[in-house]
């Protein structure tokens, strides 16, 4: 039924209505979890570029969800974000709420730390406090990591909520420097005396 009324609102050039129709078809994929129907809709047809913002915005964040079940997950996030731009600014909260959920949580499977000022939004705070908890366990984690690899030379007191970095010694105050810059005269001397040769 909306395959048939698709055609004839790209047949009379209705671009509102194709928008409208293709996002039907598109939430109806995906409530259904035809992500590979929906894919082959968004690759086979064109949305009108004389859209309104609204279903910019509604269309955006279907191929969100799309590119990120197909774990394409930098496109994913370039569409949500996009989605977020083209969303009325002051209504449509809980179509916001859900697309910051999405936005946030391909964020984190791209291990990117979302910005904290998402979490502080007023109307957006209570509902994104888990995914808040959830960033700051991946911010935990990674810390760790980093200090068991040795990349980063500290402990983490779990207890108290910190990390103490250990005491970097001067390395000014030590033969190092001398060293290594005797190294490099050393090696600069020779290729002089290899080349007047």
């Amino acid at each position: 039924f909306l395959h048939g009324r698709l055609r004839t609102a790209t047949l009379r050039s209705d671009y509102e209505g194709q928008a409208v129709l293709v996002n039907c078809l598109l939430r109806n994929y995906l409530h259904y979890n035809l992500y590979e129907q929906a894919s082959k809709l968004v690759s086979k047809s064109a949305y009108p570029e004389a859209a309104s913002n609204n279903e910019w915005a509604r269309y955006l964040y279907y191929l969100g969800r799309i590119r990120a079940i197909q774990l394409d997950y930098s496109e994913a996030r370039r569409h949500l974000l996009q989605a977020v731009r083209k969303a009325p600014q002051h209504a449509a909260l809980g179509f916001k709420q859900t697309v910051h959920k999405l936005a946030i949580t391909v964020d984190l499977l791209l291990g990117d730390i979302p910005d904290r000022s998402i979490f502080r939004q007023p109307p957006l705070r209570r509902t994104l406090a888990p995914y808040f908890q959830l960033t700051q366990a991946y911010k935990s984690a990674k810390a760790d990591n980093a200090i068991r690899d040795g990349v980063i030379e500290a402990s983490i007191d779990h207890d108290q909520g910190y990390m103490q970095s250990k005491e970097n010694m001067d390395i000014y105050c030590t033969r190092e420097p001398q060293a290594a810059f005797h190294q490099r005269i050393c090696f600069c001397l020779d290729i002089h005396n290899q080349s007047v040769k």
